[in-house]
């Protein structure tokens, strides 16, 4: 993969890029022009969570590594919205889950079109990003309707479940 980008609409409209020199982003102005806001992102190490899928689905070592966050003092923030929840982990910092649960093992988050871009972007932030097992960025795809389980955030919590998950 070379690049990767997302726009996030919102009362502050802005695009987060890579091609692989860093992530910048741009915030659209009054003029409807989109301007640097910040050149050579890099993710925070904050204290935030977002994990996806119900509680009670989740398989013993994601629901572990959740308990280990909590006591931890991490705080939850899930809006649903992939992007949104990805753009707040990379600027306060913390980890995005949707990891695989009862009856999607696999995952729900598509290989090629989600985890794959995102996780670029993390990862030229100074991220990581996992399967839980090993690094998203190093799965040759199958298909293009490959799903993965999803870690991405700041390297001490992708360290935190990918020691979990291979214990």
């Amino acid at each position: 993969m070379i690049g990767a980008l997302y726009i996030l609409y919102g009362p502050l409209t802005t695009l987060t890029f890579t091609v692989g020199n860093g992530v910048h982003e741009f915030a659209i102005d009054n003029n409807g022009q989109f301007t640097l806001r910040t050149q050579n992102l890099k993710i925070s190490d904050g204290k935030i969570y977002s994990p996806g899928a119900l509680r009670k689905d989740y398989l013993p070592a994601h629901e572990k590594w959740i308990k280990y966050l909590e006591q931890a003092g991490y705080t939850l923030r899930y809006s649903g919205c992939f992007v949104a929840d990805i753009h707040q982990i990379l600027h306060k910092g913390g980890v995005f889950t949707y990891p695989g649960f009862k009856g999607r093992e696999k995952g729900k988050i598509k290989l090629l079109f989600e985890a794959n871009p995102m996780g670029k972007i993390i990862h030229e932030a100074g991220g990581s990003v996992s399967n839980g097992r090993s690094n998203i960025l190093d799965i040759t795809p199958r298909s293009i309707a490959d799903t993965t389980p999803v870690y991405i955030g700041g390297k001490k919590e992708i360290n935190s479940i990918q020691k979990l998950m291979t214990e």
